[in-house]
């Protein structure tokens, strides 16, 4: 679920935006968006957690625009273990490759998360 802090307009500052995703006490899992209850165990005590924001391109796909330029919606897979829908900023063709690093920047229009191309760490580099 995207969560603000506060109820002022979808401009205000990256800083006061966040990440939040339940996880499961029973399984560790970790659950994106509302639910009552553990779809893989079927545990009800649900907790609220706010994600790092970091993780890794699963997938790409160009979504025509008519009159401009397309627009890149990836699937990005959370180091905290879930799968979120994002668009990507600062992303020209040719598409990034997949398993790129990113991480969260800033929410669009309010509830869509944008997420920018992570510089490589010395342990991504070793892979």
């Amino acid at each position: 679920m995207y969560f603000r802090t506060s109820n002022e307009s979808a401009q205000e500052s990256a800083a006061d935006s966040f990440l939040r995703f339940q996880r499961c006490s029973w399984c560790s899992s970790a659950l994106f968006g509302h639910r009552c209850l553990c779809p893989h165990c079927g545990g009800e005590d649900l907790t609220w957690e706010c994600s790092r924001g970091t993780g890794r391109i699963d997938d790409y796909q160009y979504m025509p625009r008519k009159g401009n330029e397309p627009r890149l919606v990836c699937l990005v897979g959370l180091d905290d273990g879930f799968r979120i829908e994002a668009r990507l900023s600062g992303c020209t063709m040719p598409a990034p490759v997949i398993g790129t690093r990113v991480r969260f920047q800033r929410f669009v229009d309010g509830r869509v998360p944008v997420f920018a191309v992570q510089a490589p760490t010395d342990a991504d580099r070793r892979r």
